[in-house]
Parts: C-alpha cells; sequence; structure tokens
C-alpha cells in the first residue's frame, strides 16, 4: 500500500572517528529530504475499486420497470459531497449488477464517508451519455451510506447496505431494496518495481565538501506537471553515490512505458536544494538500461531565457544496478484474512493537569459538550482504529491517580472494575474516562512501565492462544515520563509481542525528553540488561503539531493563499481573499491595531476611497509576491496592505515635505508608526502562554502571517511562523500502524518478503 521507497540513511566512510555525529548528521538530512518530498506532493494511498449490485430496488407497485444507474461520492469534512464515479444504466431491471467498477483512494489514516444515490433514468435519456446526465431529472429510487473502512474489513470486502432516502419524498420510504458494495484492491498496488541506483562524476556543488545527494522520482500527470512519487536517501560527501533500493508499484507510475522524471538533487540545510541534473525515462527504459548497462547523461535546463527549449548535456551519468519484478501482499491482504487491529487507551491523571473542576484544566468537561484535549486524542485516533475490530471492545487505563480510599495506582481500569479493563466501543471509552474524573483524585509522578506491562500481557495472551491480533496502545500524557529506566524496560520486553505505542503529549509542557522514546528521534533504546529492542515500536507525537494542520487545512478551506491552488489549480481568487484572513485572535488584533494607527490618519487626509484602493491594490500585491517566492506554506493576514499603507504615509511625507513646519516631528511620528507595527508583530510571534489554558489558545493563535510585498519581506520571514502544510505526526503515526502490522513476525509465512518497501518507507516516521 502506499509509496515505497528507500528512506534509509547512509554515509560515505562512516566508521571513521565521529561517526555517531555523521550518521546523525545523516538522518537529519534525510528526514529533512522526505519533508521536501511531501511539500511536492506525494502522498501514501492504495486504489480500490468498488463493484456495486442492487436488488429488489423501488416499490414494484411504483417502479414496474426501472433503468437505474448508481452514483458514487464521497463527502468532505465540511458534509459537502464529491462525485467520485458513475455506474452505466441498466436497462429493464430492478435487480442491475453493475459491471462499471468505481475507482477510490484509500487512506488508512482518514475516514471516508461514501454516499451512494441510486436514479431511474428516464427513456428520453437512454442516448445520453452516463456522464452527461442531469441527476435532477431523473426518478431518485435510494441512497445508501458507509465508511469506505467499513467495506475493506470486512472478511470479504462486501458489504449489504439498505437503501433509504435523505431530503427525497418517495411514496414508500420502506421498499427500496438493497445496495451491494464489493471492494478489490487495484492490482496495481501489488505489482512492484525493485531498483538500485548510482551515479558517476557528480559535479560539486558544495564550496568545501562533496555533494550530498539524493534522488526525487517523479511521474508527469496529464496537465504535464511533476507529481513526486518517491525520493532516495542522502549520500553524504559522495561524487559516486548508490542508493539503496527504490521500490515503485504500478498504481504509482500507470504504466511501465510512462515517462518518469528522475532528479538528482544537493541536499541543504536550509530546504532549497540545488539541482545536480535529471534525466527523463519509462521504466521499460530503466529495465532496458539495467539489462544492456548502460549508464544515461543528466542534463540541466539551459539557463538562457531565449533557449528555454534547449538543454545542457552533464557528464555525470546514471545507472540502473539492480531491476527486479515481484508481487507483494498489503495491509489489506491480512485484513480481508481475518487480521484484526485491537485498540487500547491508557489516560494520563497527574495531579500537572490541573483541577478537573476549573475550566484551565487539561480535564475539564465542558457542560457545552465541547471535548477536551484527551478526549479530542481519543477520539482522532480510535475513529479511524475502531473498524478494524469487529467486537469493538477496548481496554481503558488510567495512570498516576489515587482512588477515594486507595493509594496513588499507575495502571487502574477507567470503568472501575477490579479485573475487566474493557469497555464498549469509544463512547464507553468517553464514558468511562468522564466516571473515573468523579471517583479518583490527580496525584502522580508520570509512569508508564506498569501501564505498558499491562497492555503487553493481553498482547501477550493472544499471541499464546494463537489469535491473529495487533495490538495499539495509545497513552496520552501532559507531562515527560519519570521512570524511564522502567518504561525502557517494558518497551524492550513488550517489542517482541503484537503491539505498537503511540504517545501523544497534550498541554504546554516541553516534550523534548520524550523524543527519547524514538528510536528515529533519539539512540537506540538500551534495557537495563543491555538488550535492545527488536523492532521500532514506539512513537511520540506532541497534540499541538497536530492542531497546526487543522489550523492550516481550516485557513485553505476558508481561501487562504496556497501556491499550489494559484497556479496549477487557477484558483486566483486567493490572491484577494486571504488579505481578510487571520491565523489567529491576536494576529487579527495586531492588524487591527496596525489600522487604527496609520489608516485613521490617512482616511482623514485623503478619503476612504483612495485608501481603501491603495489598500487592496498593496493587499493583492503582496499576494501575488508571495505566490512567487513562497511556495511551502500558506499565507493569511493583510501585512502586505498594511505596509503599502506605510508606503502612501511615506510617498505622502516626501510629497509634502515643504509644507510642513516641523519636518522633526512628522519624521519622528512616521518612525513611531514603524516601531509601533514592529513591536506589535514582535510581540504577537514571542507571546508564550505559560498557562495551560495556553494549548486552547495556540490552536487559534499559531499560524503565519502573509509574507506580502518586498518591502516587508525581511520583516516577516523574522517576526511570522509559518504553518505547516505537512502531515501530521498523527497521520506519520497511522502510517506507522500499518508497518508495525505487517512486519510482525507473528502473522507468519512471508512477512518478510511482504511490504519491504513500505517497511522502509515508513521505518523513520515523524
Amino acid at each position: 500500500m502506499g509509496n515505497c521507497c528507500s528512506d534509509e540513511v547512509s554515509h560515505a566512510g562512516a566508521h571513521h572517528v565521529g561517526a555517531a555525529a555523521a550518521a546523525k548528521a545523516a538522518s537529519a538530512a534525510s528526514a529533512a529530504a522526505d519533508r521536501f518530498l511531501r511539500s511536492r506532493g506525494a502522498g501514501a494511498s492504495t486504489q480500490i475499486e468498488l463493484s456495486l449490485s442492487a436488488s429488489n430496488l423501488g416499490d414494484q407497485e411504483y417502479f414496474p420497470k426501472s433503468n437505474p444507474m448508481v452514483v458514487v461520492y464521497s463527502k468532505r469534512r465540511d458534509g459537502a459531497l464529491e462525485e467520485i464515479g458513475r455506474s452505466e444504466v441498466i436497462l429493464n431491471s430492478l435487480n442491475p449488477f453493475w459491471t462499471t467498477k468505481i475507482s477510490a483512494q484509500y487512506q488508512f489514516e482518514v475516514l471516508q464517508p461514501l454516499v451512494f444515490q441510486v436514479f431511474d433514468i428516464h427513456q428520453q435519456f437512454h442516448d445520453v451519455s452516463e456522464k452527461m446526465l442531469k441527476l435532477e431529472e431523473q426518478e431518485f429510487l435510494g441512497e445508501a451510506t458507509c465508511l469506505l473502512s467499513e467495506v475493506i474489513t470486512k472478511r470479504d470486502r462486501l458489504l449489504t447496505l439498505k437503501l433509504g432516502v435523505s431530503e427525497h419524498n418517495l411514496p414508500n420510504p420502506n421498499k427500496f431494496g438493497e445496495l451491494t458494495v464489493q471492494a478489490e484492491e487495484s492490482s496495481g498496488s501489488k505489482a512492484i518495481m525493485e531498483m538500485i541506483f548510482h551515479c558517476s562524476d557528480l559535479e560539486i556543488k558544495d564550496l568545501l565538501t562533496k555533494s550530498d545527494t539524493f534522488l526525487l522520482i517523479s511521474g508527469i500527470s496529464d496537465s504535464g506537471m511533476p507529481v513526486p512519487i518517491c525520493k532516495t536517501e542522502v549520500r553524504k560527501n559522495d561524487l559516486n553515490p548508490r542508493w539503496r533500493p527504490v521500490i515503485l508499484n504500478l498504481q504509482q507510475i500507470g504504466s511501465k512505458e510512462n515517462p518518469l522524471i528522475i532528479e538528482c538533487f544537493n541536499f541543504s540545510s536550509n530546504g532549497k536544494h540545488d539541482l545536480v541534473g535529471k534525466i527523463v525515462k519509462s521504466v521499460a527504459e530503466l529495465e532496458n538500461m539495467y539489462h544492456k548497462k548502460n549508464g544515461e547523461n543528466f542534463f540541466v535546463p539551459a539557463s538562457n531565457a531565449h533557449e528555454c527549449h534547449s538543454k545542457e548535456v552533464l557528464k555525470s551519468q546514471l545507472y540502473v544496478e539492480k531491476y527486479v519484478e515481484s508481487n507483494r501482499h498489503t495491509f489489506l491482504d491480512y485484513i480481508s484474512v481475518g487480521c484484526q487491529l485491537n485498540f487500547m487507551v491508557g489516560v494520563d491523571f497527574t495531579a500537572s493537569n490541573g483541577n478537573p473542576r476549573l475550566p484551565d484544566s487539561l480535564h475539564y468537561i465542558d457542560p457545552s459538550g465541547r471535548p477536551n484535549v484527551y478526549q479530542k486524542v481519543i477520539l482522532e485516533v480510535g475513529d479511524v482504529l475502531q473498524y478494524y475490530d469487529p467486537a469493538k471492545r477496548f481496554p481503558a487505563w488510567g495512570f498516576g491517580a489515587r482512588p477515594i480510599d486507595g493509594p496513588c495506582s499507575h495502571c487502574f481500569n477507567l470503568n472501575g472494575s477490579t479485573y475487566q479493563p474493557e469497555v464498549d466501543g469509544i463512547q464507553g471509552i468517553m464514558s468511562a474516562y468522564i466516571s473515573a474524573l468523579r471517583n479518583v483524585s490527580l496525584a502522580g509522578p508520570t509512569l508508564f512501565g506498569q501501564l505498558i506491562s499491562t497492555a503487553m500481557a493481553i498482547a501477550s495472551q493472544s499471541l499464546a492462544d494463537n489469535q491473529q491480533k495487533y495490538f495499539i496502545l495509545l497513552i496520552v500524557t501532559d507531562g515527560v515520563v519519570t521512570d524511564f529506566q522502567e518504561t525502557i524496560d517494558a518497551i524492550i520486553k513488550a517489542s517482541d509481542f503484537p503491539i505498537s505505542i503511540i504517545v501523544v503529549g497534550v498541554g504546554g509542557a516541553d516534550f523534548k525528553e520524550m523524543e527519547f522514546l524514538d528510536p528515529n528521534k533519539g539512540e537506540k533504546l538500551e534495557s537495563s540488561t543491555g538488550r535492545v529492542a527488536s523492532r521500532d515500536m514506539i512513537q511520540f507525537a506532541p497534540m499541538k503539531d497536530m492542531h497546526e494542520h487543522l489550523v492550516s487545512r481550516r485557513l485553505q478551506k476558508l481561501g487562504a493563499l496556497v501556491w499550489d491552488k494559484v497556479v496549477q489549480e487557477h484558483q486566483g481568487w486567493r490572491l484577494l481573499t486571504c488579505i481578510w484572513l487571520h491565523a489567529g485572535v491576536a494576529h487579527l488584533l495586531a492588524n487591527m491595531i496596525s489600522l487604527v494607527l496609520i489608516g485613521l490618519r490617512l482616511e482623514q487626509q485623503f478619503g476612504y476611497v483612495r485608501i481603501g484602493i491603495v489598500y487592496l491594490v498593496s493587499g493583492v500585491g503582496g499576494s501575488v509576491l508571495s505566490s512567487l517566492f513562497i511556495r511551502n506554506t500558506i499565507s493569511v493576514g493583510a501585512s502586505g496592505a498594511l505596509f503599502g499603507l506605510l508606503g502612501a504615509m511615506l510617498s505622502e511625507l516626501f510629497t509634502n515635505w515643504t509644507i510642513y513646519s516641523n519636518k522633526v516631528y512628522q519624521m519622528l511620528n512616521y518612525q513611531k508608526m514603524i516601531l509601533a507595527m514592529v513591536t506589535i508583530f514582535e510581540e504577537r510571534r514571542c507571546q508564550v502562554e505559560q498557562r495551560r489554558v495556553a494549548f486552547l489558545n495556540y490552536q487559534w493563535g499559531h499560524g503565519s502571517f502573509s509574507r506580502s510585498c518586498s518591502c516587508h519581506h525581511k520583516f516577516s520571514r523574522t517576526l511570522a511562523s509559518d504553518v505547516d502544510v505537512e502531515a501530521t505526526p498523527m497521520e506519520h503515526c497511522y502510517y506507522w500502524i500499518l508497518v508495525q502490522v505487517i512486519n510482525y513476525i507473528w502473522l507468519g509465512g512471508s512477512v518478510e518478503l511482504c511490504l519491504a518497501s513500505l517497511h522502509v518507507r515508513f521505518q523513520r516516521l515523524l
């Protein structure tokens, strides 16, 4: 499933003194290169084909004959429906079996609601193409909804739904029949091509050292734009690099005859990687290069604008050292034969969360029903994982609290039972959590060891019973763990069992010390007896990063400035709408104060019409410049318009210089306004809330000011923080779960041969 490529890090001459530091630097370089890949549009998904059939459509009294067609929609987060496909029209049938397959992209980490609407096509439209039919002119027969994961998790991937109505009025709402949905993974997702590339005589791009290179492989869309597929690791200080295997699947490239763009970049820590050279070859041509042992010269586009269609051929060459085609088993293959994902949760009840009765507590239960941060995390992860557990019985524990009549416990059942930790469904977890808040006293310290050992015991018993279950333990905490060694010992012992652990940090604490839990960010975990973990089975993600992503996604929907959408999707209206958007309350207040300082004076002198025109022209001009120079972040705010007003004030000052009797006062007044604006922006940047309620403020306040016009570009690079539009740490954890499930040996058979590429792709998450 998904994109596959080598994500390991290698380093030429890594055995000399200082190898650990070099490897760490290379690891950081590879992670940055991976972010570069994602920033250019690469993602992970699997193509699913849906086969549809229906039975007993409509009421025989009202629909004696029917010409049914089904339309499939995906429902977005805002509730809007987006059509993804239509079937053909079946004539005179109330029990149709449609042969047209509907393609959909399956993503494990996303809830994907599907809506199926069945229509009776009137006879006069039978000669019209299905895509051209106007649905409002047809007879509505019924509607059904489900989640794509509900279909995927069925053992035979077949789900039968009752057809009903939404806003449509039908004569007999009880007799609409049934719709059967069957999912099949695209064969292209399983056919893979494994290749090893190496280069010779690469050009030196760095001043004092050799180049640090990696390859980026992209397909070409119908519009001619490159679409990133995968990348290699970064090879440090090497002009003749040999990269680890790159794995492509047929789904990604469409056909072996389709051209691919292979670009070689010299890694730069600032994210602006230098192009060393590129080639354009199809997979078939790469296979031919392997068999003939031929190299292909890199080229770079001509720098001269008059020679835009020419290219400069380099002496550097790319070779295909290995080429192997094979088929693999995927995550969905294991799910289809009965493998289950079982969700478990542990909640931090230490006193550092604050008094649950006070609104500034992380455990505060809002009477309006708005979930607190602990509930949000549980819902975020649980809503996705619950569909992979047919029984939906989830163990739920708390730690760091003192029962009413007992000592502090570091692993107690949320439901209050002495022996049985399981509750029914995600809502059962919510109910048990709220009940526990009323029945325990928050205490401390923060200890994970006992909780992990308890979860491991359940996984161990499942393994002993030969059950096909894999367990996901979610630990939500507001502080740094204090039993470091006991936690590490428990993690290393648990690495032998079918369990993975996700630790999510909430609140305003500094979680840097928690990175020791993630082997990809710190050193390898080693137990008190000197043993290391048999696999990577724990990940840490701070929730504030999740909210940064949610804020950026919300701003994009409202009309924030995004380079890809303006340039590639021609949404030029974003150049205007982004001026009226702000990344938070503090950002809005800063701009309002600036307008009061500048706008009132200018309007009094020149009128609101002229100043309004200056404001709009400056804002749009700043947006245009942002689109030209800032491509990997989103921009919102009226900073460009405000600095345009400052420019207008300066122009007015110079134009009327001779009529001012006190020129020094006017200059000082102008400088005072500039300093006031800069101070406001600086205060916005430096504002750090220490109380726990700051977490909610962070959700509103963190964002990016618009880097608008050239005159304030330097200011904004230091005074503004960017909203990152990359995948969130929680999405990475979902990807990582897939790796753990498939890579775990207890499933038996050929797991080591399955999804090798996926294992490599997601071993270095976060």
